[in-house]
């Protein structure tokens, strides 16, 4: 959970305004092309701890290396079983091993109840899979950290479809979610 947050006028004036960017936001309007963003995006205080929303078996994970801005984090996707065309990606995560404080990239791997994380491992909701990724904070809000759920699934010929996570999360985590993002 992300905890106590004070809102100052330079998160309201700075570029992007927002703790959470739902699923089916516009971002660009006005410019071609403009964009619906196929995920939700959640910003955060530093060290905000991340839990797993849903149960599943690790599909794939991936080191995210940046050039231009920080980013410097993990992407892990869960499916539900072995033979499902159904994804939930979570974006923007760092290992519970990193030193949070540290100004330096922290690749060290992702760890979940105590087991380096690999492609076929199980996973829980509710399991802690790390700390939230890297955001640079441009708006001297406190928010430097930051994670995007995806939801979807493989459809016909390859094409992924995006859903709306919340509709798919794990009721154990569904009911704390939601009064989250609404308290």
């Amino acid at each position: 959970m992300m905890g106590p947050f004070k809102f100052r006028n330079p998160f309201f004036n700075g570029p992007f305004p927002t703790v959470f960017d739902e699923f089916g936001r516009v971002h660009e309007q006005g410019n071609q092309p403009s964009m619906r963003t196929p995920l939700s995006n959640i910003d955060s205080l530093p060290a905000t701890k991340l839990i797993s929303p849903v149960s599943g078996l690790v599909d794939d994970f991936s080191w995210q290396p940046t050039d231009t801005y920080k980013q410097d984090d993990w992407e892990l996707i869960i499916k539900p079983s072995r033979f499902s065309a159904w994804r939930v990606s979570i974006d923007h995560v760092l290992s519970l091993s990193c030193d949070i404080g540290s100004k330096e990239v922290c690749d060290k791997p992702l760890i979940v109840n105590g087991e380096a994380v690999k492609v076929g491992m199980q996973i829980n909701a509710g399991d802690k899979i790390g700390y939230a990724g890297n955001l640079v904070d441009n708006t001297n809000s406190g928010m430097v950290g930051r994670t995007e759920i995806t939801v979807g699934r493989f459809a016909s010929e390859g094409v992924f479809e995006s859903y709306c996570p919340v509709m798919y999360l794990d009721d154990s985590v569904k009911q704390n979610f939601r009064d989250s993002i609404s308290a």
